[in-house]
């Protein structure tokens, strides 16, 4: 018989007091990378913060504004 492993989270949540969602208005829970890993700086580029709509009969569940964009300098537009 397998065991479910617990799944791991790699955030943090840092506030619940993020920008509202553009869904329903709510207040979002603004959550961040617990640690910037290899994973990330192999991407070309990873959100530095996020935010989830808390609202459980919003449907909108995650927020990627491009402000929190972070290119990693290792790679390009060019690169194929």
């Amino acid at each position: 018989m397998r065991t479910k492993r617990a799944k791991r989270e790699h955030y943090v949540v840092v506030s619940n007091d993020g920008d509202p969602c553009p869904m329903c208005g709510r207040p979002t829970e603004i959550r961040e990378h617990d640690a910037i890993t290899e994973k990330q700086l192999l991407q070309r580029s990873y959100y530095s913060r996020w935010f989830i709509c808390t609202n459980p009969n919003c449907q909108t569940k995650r927020i990627l504004p491009e402000r929190y964009i972070v290119w990693n300098a290792q790679s390009s537009a060019w690169d194929v």
